[in-house]
Formats: C-alpha cells, structure tokens, sequence
C-alpha cells in the first residue's frame, strides 16, 4: 500500500480483518505497508468482502490463494487458546490451551519482534509462521500461553514523561 496522504492512517477490511497503515506522524508509526489476511471460507462459500477505508492510496502486487485442506488436516487445529478475560489486559493476552501432538501453536497475531511468548511461564522463541504470523513450537498437554507485546520506546517515553513531571514540579518549588 503506498499511501498518498502519509499524515493520515487507512485501512482496509477483508471479510471485518482490518490491516491498518497509521499515519507518519503517529506515536506508534507501524509502517506496514504489506497487508496480509488468512480468511476462512466456510463449506459453500465462494466470495469475500472488501471494504476499503477513507484515504487517497494505491495497491499493487495484490496477490490471492485459494486452497482447501484435506480431510486428513483437520487434525492440524488441535485446540483453540481459552483465554482468561481477567489475566489479558493492556499488551497481554493469556489463557490456557490443550495440545494433543507436538506441533505449532500458530496465531493470527501479525508478526511483530516486539512480542515475547511464555509457554507455562518460560520464555519461548517466537517465530514469523504462515509467511505473516506470531507462533512458535509448542508441545503436547495442557500448557499455559502469555503472549505480551513491548511498545518500542515505550520505557524511553516513560523515563522522559516522569523527568518532566519533576522538573516541573522542581519549577514550582523554586
């Protein structure tokens, strides 16, 4: 996507997945110029929705697969992370998941290195799997999943925001 207006964010939906270019000047700039969907079609379903959002930008090098799995395959979704609502706030997402092989526990989180992933509590090496999407190995049994993103610059604008404040409180005292 190249976007015309850089200081402001488009997106664009396919079948309600939002991919989302922020503007240039945005504090958290994600510069993802690439959009990459992984949309299911259910039993019968031949076509999908496209909305593209407000902005003057161009697409190129669009590019589409269709492809179904075998039968056998149904194994490959072994189980679906329970998430636990009151564990996942902010930039966590936690929860529990059973896993009946060894194999990949695979998101549909874009991939980001900004991500640590703990698989019952010990730090995991996260992976780009699916050519756009945060996983890594997992194995079997039931495991406890947390998955935390790290703003980059975030401690930095932290440090500078409480510097501030006591400069300016020390302003007012002096």
């Amino acid at each position: 996507m190249d976007n015309a207006r850089p200081n402001k964010d488009v997106a664009v939906w396919i079948n309600g997945i939002r991919n989302k270019l922020s503007a240039k000047d945005h504090v958290y700039y994600n510069e993802n110029k690439t959009f990459i969907y992984a949309v299911p079609l259910k039993d019968g379903e031949d076509t999908i929705s496209v909305t593209f959002g407000k902005g003057k930008y161009q697409l190129s090098h669009v590019q589409a697969y269709l492809g179904s799995l075998p039968e056998r395959s149904k194994t490959l979704y072994q189980s679906e992370v329970q998430v636990d609502k009151k564990l996942t706030k902010d930039n966590v997402i936690q929860g529990t998941i059973q896993v009946k092989n060894d194999g990949w526990f695979i998101t549909s989180i874009p991939y980001d290195t900004h991500f640590k992933m703990y698989i019952d509590g010990k730090e995991t090496k996260i992976q780009k799997v699916n050519t756009a999407f945060l996983g890594c190995e997992i194995g079997s049994g039931k495991h406890e999943v947390r998955i935390v993103y790290h703003a980059p610059g975030a401690t930095e604008g932290k440090v500078f925001s409480m510097i501030g404040i006591v400069g300016f409180v020390l302003l007012l005292v002096l």
